[in-house]
């Protein structure tokens, strides 16, 4: 006879943060899951992520450990070796090297620092073997649509909800999660619908600051994102420091960050340009497009030779303007059962190295709640304001301390007192960095304890 459902939890986005999300729903084998793409299939654009020991934890609980070290920089097997690539499987109790610091903004560079980290450290993967790992686990009862971008829904009178797909066609879901992105479309009904019913109740000052968090604002900053090639640079550049060990190389208002994925075989690049006198105004243009090398180099004049190799072997940087999403009052809707996860709920400036890592620990949340023993249709919304309650306040602070940190890596320093010509004032100011940054690998996620405590009379 087959298990009685509790409820049907639709995923609106195929990215890290909805795959994890269904993988994890699908745990509890009382909840139908779907997810809704808008590509027309699921695939990635080929770019490094990184992850730390919180996010790396919550993979393992996922059964994902073996496969994704077959699929990272080394395979399981090499563990044992004594290269600065693998160290992050390995997973040692002592500190390990994380990142190098160099000021770079200068014919002859000079080291900072070095970043030490606990448990690990960060674990780098190629961004499309990632999600493949993810999809290959997804197990059969997951359902799978493609093509379909959402384009608004509506909560019908039996508390269901009607999502309606650009294409024209709808689907019937009674959990609604929105995974989709910076630009996302679920966030965007989700406050206007919030703004009408604070408007309906005469609260306009309230409707006005929700709907001005319905779209995502510019930062300021650009990035231009590829991947080298290993041999590549390594013939232009031999012995180049990011092919065993990720680098951070600062100048004033530009940064590089640089590190090795795909076992090896290939080099991450992204580099940054801020103009911070622009944050909170309109980007002019698509947020991202590929732009001739000549933009990126033209940057880079005068740079320590290490940084124009890495900016020489840059093919087709795709050009990547920052947005970022208003802190929100809340994660989930105050009528009907709609939760945001990911860059839909809190997108951030990418300088702690948290992007992906928070989308999964959103999606693993979400799913213990989803599948708590007391979570039943008839009370979807209580329970799913106890997802908030642990995600928002913490997912607001690291937006806070990733933007702090973009700002010290572009040696963007507000106290008149910082001289960035002296060595001393910038190994302090990483120790600030790293101080706002250890609880990525000296905390875990200890959700049950989490759920248990706001369920508590």
């Amino acid at each position: 006879m087959a298990e009685s459902k509790k409820f049907k939890v639709g995923i609106c986005g195929g990215g890290i943060g909805g795959l994890v999300c269904a993988l994890a729903i699908s745990q509890h084998s009382d909840i139908d899951v779907d997810i809704f793409e808008s590509a027309k299939s699921f695939t990635e654009v080929g770019a490094g992520i990184g992850l730390w020991p919180r996010s790396w934890d919550i993979l393992k609980k996922l059964g994902l450990e073996d496969a994704l070290q077959q699929a990272a920089q080394q395979q399981l097997s090499d563990l044992e070796g004594n290269s600065s690539l693998n160290r992050s499987y390995k997973i040692p109790t002592s500190s390990v090297p994380t990142f190098n610091y160099r000021k770079s903004d200068q014919a002859s560079g000079i080291d900072i620092t070095t970043i030490y980290a606990k448990s690990g450290g960060l674990l780098s993967f190629y961004r499309p073997d990632f999600q493949n790992v993810l999809l290959q686990h997804l197990p059969s009862t997951c359902n799978l649509h493609v093509s379909k971008r959402i384009r608004s829904y509506f909560i019908l009178e039996s508390g269901r909800i009607e999502l309606a797909f650009e294409d024209e066609t709808t689907a019937i879901v009674d959990v609604l999660v929105g995974a989709d992105g910076i630009k996302s479309a679920v966030r965007r009904t989700l406050l206007t619908q919030e703004a009408q019913n604070f408007r309906q109740r005469g609260s306009i000052s309230r409707a006005t600051e929700v709907q001005s968090s319905v779209d995502a604002i510019w930062s300021g900053i650009v990035a231009y994102r590829t991947v080298i090639p290993s041999d590549l640079l390594g013939k232009h550049y031999p012995n180049h420091p990011v092919l065993t060990q990720p680098t951070h190389y600062l100048g004033r208002n530009t940064h590089v960050i640089s590190y090795p994925v795909a076992q090896g075989r290939l080099v991450n690049f992204a580099a940054f340009h801020a103009r911070y006198d622009l944050d909170d105004t309109t980007f002019e243009g698509s947020w991202n497009s590929t732009v001739p090398k000549q933009e990126l180099t033209d940057l880079f004049r005068g740079w320590e030779p290490s940084v124009r190799a890495l900016v020489e072997c840059a093919s087709d940087p795709l050009k990547w303007a920052i947005h970022t999403v208003k802190p929100l009052n809340s994660y989930v809707s105050s009528t009907g059962a709609v939760a945001l996860l990911g860059d839909a709920a809190h997108g951030m400036e990418p300088f702690q190295g948290v992007g992906a890592g928070n989308g999964i620990e959103d999606a693993y949340v979400l799913a213990a709640v989803l599948g708590h023993p007391k979570t039943r249709k008839e009370n979807l919304n209580q329970m799913l304001s106890v997802y908030d309650e642990i995600r928002r306040p913490f997912a607001t602070d690291i937006a806070y301390r990733s933007r702090e940190a973009g700002k010290a890596f572009a040696l963007h320093i507000e106290n008149q007192e910082f001289d960035a010509s002296k060595l001393q004032d910038l190994q302090q100011l990483m120790e600030t960095v790293r101080e706002r940054w250890e609880y990525c690998w000296n905390t875990t996620l200890n959700i049950d304890i989490d759920i248990d405590l706001k369920l508590a009379p």
